[in-house]
Parts: C-alpha cells; structure tokens; sequence
C-alpha cells in the first residue's frame, strides 16, 4: 500500500464544500446533498468521517467522473472510507461526496463530519466555476436525498445547488393559532430542529445566515426600515456567495392542521406593508419570503413552483386544495414580478400518475421527469433573460 498524506479541509482549498454546512474543520453535513466536490490526479483517496445517531444513521453517495459508484451508511465515531484505488496516476478525477439522507429532525444525535482525507500521489486541481448558484428552497419532495428534484435540477443546468429544503411537513405558511404566529425563529447550527422550525420564513433566514459574515449579526433592509436577528440567535455562517436562482416549492403540506386550512386571502394581505405581514397564509408568507429574497438577493432570479398533485385521503392534499394553492402562488408571482412554474398542470405528475407513482413522493422515474421540466423551465427564462 502507497504512502498516505493526510489533509484537512483548511489545508486544500481546491476541495469545495457543498450545500448547506458549518465550517471546513471539521466540514459537518447538515441538509442533504451537503458534501465536498473535488478534482484528484493521484491514484488513491481515503475520507476520514465522525458521525453519530440514535435513530437514523447517515447516509452518503459517491460520484466518480459522473457516475454513481456508491452509497453506504457511516458507522458512528471515527471511520475511514476508501473512495478509489489503483487508478491511474496523473489522470484528473472528478469526485462529489453527497449526504443522503435529509435533516433528521427525530433524531438530535443525528451527526455526520467529514474530518480529512487521506491521498496518495497526485495533486488536487481547482474547479470550475458552476454556471449558476441554486439555492433551493422546499419540503421533503425537494430535498428528498440525493437522487431529489432539487439536485437533479442542478446538475441538469451545472450549477452548484445548495439545498435549504427540509422535511417533516415543511410548510410555506408559518405554524399559527388563528392569527397568532406560533413558529419560533431558529436558524441552523446543528444539533437538527423539530417540524415547526423547518417552516420557509426559517429557511429564508437561514439564506441570510450564509450571507451574513460569521459573527454577525443578521440585518436586511425593506421600504427603508432595518431588520435584525439577534445576536445569540443569528449568528451568520458566512459559507455561501449569493445565489443566482432561488427556486421555492414549498406548499404541499400547508392545511396538515384542521383549524389552519389554506384559504386565499391575497386581495387583503397584498396591501399590507412588509412589516404588517404576519405570515400565518400562504399568501402573507410568499409575500414576506420574496420580498424579503429580493431585498438580500437583487441579482437573483427567483421562481415560485405550483405544487405537485398528489393521490392520498389527506384532505389538505386533494384537487381542490391543490388548485387554491396554485392560484395563490399565482399571484404571489405576478406580484412581485418573479417568475412562476406550474408544476401543478405542467410536470405532467397529475393525479393519476401520482395513483401509480408515488402518491404524494414521486418515484424515481417521475423525479427525472419533473427535473427535467423545472430544468427547461429555469433555463428558457434565464435564456430570455
């Protein structure tokens, strides 16, 4: 066996971090498809791992010269994982290492760090700049590990994605008691966060976070008056350069509590000034979401998906929910003057194939397809553009 050096993150800068992460030493994965990306001319790569769990064990896929080569779980404590051997010195190796897995809310011990790698030969190359910056924000159809809608999207447009979605009933609207909002304002460093935080005002804030230099204090600016998040709250990460598409789709699981059944009450709420948005609609949170995007985010194209149709006895998923949800994300858009794709009527998952094909989840072969249509919908506009 060839000489091993062993690096940390810090000492190869050539390596880039991805998607949703704290820091590079150790590099902790967090949000699915969070990972590292590289370029190697040598002939062995090992990964040094530090991970942890209780009740779901952490998951990673490894893509080699854009194939799929593995997936296994990451035994807890410290491991060592080989990634390719024997290969041929000299050749550049184009290699990304994926969580997943999504953000596992019922399991706090729930813990994946990449601490090193260990190489023989060769060098580490730098990499191209992506085409574009995504970030993605959504629920778990977005996220849905790697092999999700969010990250194949990405790839299909060679861009660097960065997926914010969550999972556990991710809603759009904040969680609310009439028009009381109940939802706490939690930004992420791990440990994970419970279902209420994983609501899109949360994962807007988290946006602001990883713009925000580390130590900062968050702040934003709308119609001339400042908003912060504390301090011992808002801490910024200051991992991310401001993306080039934020494609929202996030509104499936809205009405999952009897007494917050969506309603369309956009003619009042888009009236109301920023601040007076209280986010406990669909239409009060869309507003707030996108103007605030549009505030830190000027240069970003932002899209609005429809959600999908489903096939399933919960209520607050059927047809006519389903079109309500549609119209007000509609005019969200037309509002604000971002851009809209109808995944409701134009991916073609309509109720039907749903029956046969995931129910409210699409299989694999849907995934492709409804990638595909978000795909040619994201770069026809930024064509015209």
């Amino acid at each position: 066996m060839e000489q091993l050096t062993t690096a940390t993150l810090t000492q190869l800068p050539q390596v880039r971090a991805l998607g949703r992460h704290a820091g590079r030493d150790p590099l902790t994965l967090f949000w699915t498809a969070s990972g590292m990306e590289l370029e190697f001319t040598g002939s062995e790569l090992w990964v040094d791992f530090f991970a942890d769990y209780e009740v779901v064990e952490p998951w990673v896929s490894v893509e080699l010269n854009g194939a799929w080569v593995a997936r296994f779980a990451v035994n807890p404590g410290k491991s060592r994982i080989c990634l390719f051997r024997g290969m041929t010195p000299g050749k550049a190796k184009h290699l990304r290492l994926l969580k997943d897995v999504q953000a596992m809310h019922d399991d706090p011990a729930h813990l994946l760090q990449i601490t090193g790698l260990e190489y023989a030969g060769g060098e580490f190359l730098p990499l191209p700049e992506p085409k574009y910056r995504l970030e993605f924000v959504g629920d778990s159809i977005t996220s849905d590990q790697v092999s999700g809608i969010g990250t194949m999207v990405a790839h299909r447009l060679n861009a660097q994605d960065v997926l914010n979605a969550a999972c556990g009933y991710a809603t759009c609207s904040d969680w609310h008691e009439g028009d009381r909002n109940i939802t706490p304002v939690t930004l992420i460093e791990p440990p994970n966060t419970n279902t209420a935080d994983n609501v899109l005002s949360n994962q807007v804030r988290r946006v602001l976070q990883a713009l925000t230099p580390k130590g900062s204090i968050i702040r934003w600016t709308v119609d001339g008056v400042e908003y912060a998040i504390p301090a011992e709250i808002g801490i910024g990460t200051g991992t991310l350069s401001t993306p080039d598409v934020i494609y929202i789709a996030i509104s499936t699981n809205d009405g999952n509590q009897p007494e917050n059944a969506p309603a369309d009450d956009f003619a009042v709420v888009c009236e109301l000034p920023y601040a007076a948005l209280t986010r406990t609609s669909m239409a009060s949170s869309l507003l707030w979401a996108v103007r605030t995007l549009q505030t830190v985010c000027p240069n970003a194209a932002i899209f609005l998906a429809t959600p999908l149709q489903t096939y399933t006895p919960q209520e607050w998923m059927d047809e006519s929910h389903g079109l309500l949800k549609r119209r007000v994300i509609q005019k969200v858009a037309q509002k604000t003057g971002v851009h809209c794709i109808d995944s409701f009527y134009g991916s073609g998952f309509d109720r039907s194939v749903a029956r046969s094909h995931g129910e409210v989840h699409p299989d694999e072969e849907w995934k492709i397809r409804i990638a595909d249509f978000v795909a040619k919908e994201i770069e026809s506009t930024l064509y015209k553009e």
